[in-house]
C-alpha cells in the first residue's frame, strides 16, 4: 500500500500473492522492488504500473532446514557504506546478481557453483564461501575466495573456514575458528596470524575504526593493530546475544546492531542498552 506522506491519502495498492515479498524497504530506493515466485518486479511509486522484470527462480531450496542457502549476506561496513544505493546483489536459483534498482539491468552475476554463501564485504571486494555437505545433512566451509566487484573475477581462494573478514589498505583481515589472519591481496600470502583467548569472534565481522582492527565477541570489545596483529586493548562488561556456532550465517542476520560513524561505535545490547564508545 502506497500513501501520501502529506495527508494519509492511499494513492494505490497491490494484493500480495503466495511467495511474493517486498524487499525495497530495505534502503531507500527510487522503485517498488517486490521478489516473486518467478523473477524480481519494479513498479513505479506514484502509478504502481510495472517498470521493468528480471526472470529468474527466486527460491532455491536449501540443503538443509535450518539454514539458507544460497544466500547473501552484507558485513558491518557494507551495510553503512550501501545503504543509499539503488543496486543490490539477490539470490537466484543458479546464481547471484546484482541489479540496478533504477532500471532492472543485470550488473554483475556470479554462479552459486553448489551451495556458496555471497558475503559483501565492502564496494570493491566480496567473499564466495564454498559449503559442503556431511553424512550426517550438516552444513561445513573449509574454502573461500576474493571476489574483485569491479574487475568482476575471482582474485584468489584459500581453503580455510573463514568467519568474518574486512579489507584495510591492500590486505585481508579474517577470522577463522582459532586465528585472526592477515594476507596480500596482491599475492594472497599471509602476513600475520594470531591466536586468541577469548571466545571466537564467530558472531560478528572485524571492524576497522581509526586505522584499529575492532572486533566485537560475546563480552569484550577486542583491539588490534591491523598492520601487525599486535593485541592493543580490551574493553569489558559487554553481554551481546550468543547464538549457536553456524557460522557466520546466524550472525549477520541477528537483531544486534553494531554501528561505526568516525571513530565512533555503537553497540546494542541485549540487557536493553545502547552503548556509545569513542576510540582513541
Amino acid at each position: 500500500m502506497v500513501l501520501d506522506v502529506t495527508n494519509g491519502e492511499v494513492l494505490w495498492e497491490k494484493e500480495l500473492e503466495q511467495n511474493e515479498v517486498l524487499i525495497s524497504l530495505q534502503r531507500q530506493m527510487n522503485n517498488i522492488i517486490v521478489s516473486q515466485k518467478d523473477g524480481l518486479a519494479a513498479y513505479e511509486p506514484s502509478s504502481g504500473q510495472m517498470k521493468w522484470k528480471v526472470e529468474g527462480n527466486l527460491f532455491p531450496e536449501s540443503p538443509h532446514p535450518m539454514i539458507m542457502l544460497p544466500d547473501v549476506i552484507e558485513s558491518k561496513q557494507y551495510q553503512i557504506l550501501s545503504k543509499n544505493t539503488n543496486t543490490q546483489w539477490i539470490t537466484f536459483e543458479d546464481c547471484f546478481r546484482k541489479i540496478d534498482f533504477n532500471t532492472g539491468e543485470v550488473l554483475d552475476s556470479i554462479s552459486t557453483g553448489g551451495i556458496n554463501l555471497l558475503y559483501l564485504l565492502d564496494g570493491e571486494f566480496s567473499i564466495v564461501k564454498s559449503y559442503e555437505k556431511e553424512d550426517n545433512g550438516n552444513l561445513f566451509t573449509k574454502s573461500f575466495s576474493l571476489y574483485s566487484n569491479s574487475q568482476k573475477n575471482e582474485l584468489f581462494s584459500k581453503n580455510d573456514t573463514l568467519l568474518g573478514a574486512v579489507v584495510y589498505q591492500n590486505k585481508l583481515i579474517y577470522t577463522t575458528p582459532e586465528k585472526i589472519k592477515c594476507i596480500s591481496l596482491d599475492t594472497s600470502d599471509l602476513l600475520w596470524e594470531c591466536g586468541y583467548s577469548f571466545g571466537p569472534p564467530e558472531a560478528y565481522s572485524p571492524l576497522i575504526i581509526q586505522n584499529r582492527l575492532v572486533i566485537v565477541s560475546n563480552d569484550k570489545i577486542h583491539v588490534f593493530n591491523p598492520d601487525s596483529g599486535e593485541y592493543l586493548y580490551q574493553v569489558d562488561d559487554y553481554n551481546l546475544p550468543v547464538y549457536p556456532i553456524l557460522d557466520i550465517l546466524v550472525v549477520d542476520h541477528s537483531p544486534s546492531v553494531i554501528y561505526v560513524s568516525g571513530n565512533e561505535i555503537y553497540i546494542s545490547r541485549n540487557d536493553g542498552h545502547l552503548d556509545a564508545l569513542i576510540l582513541k
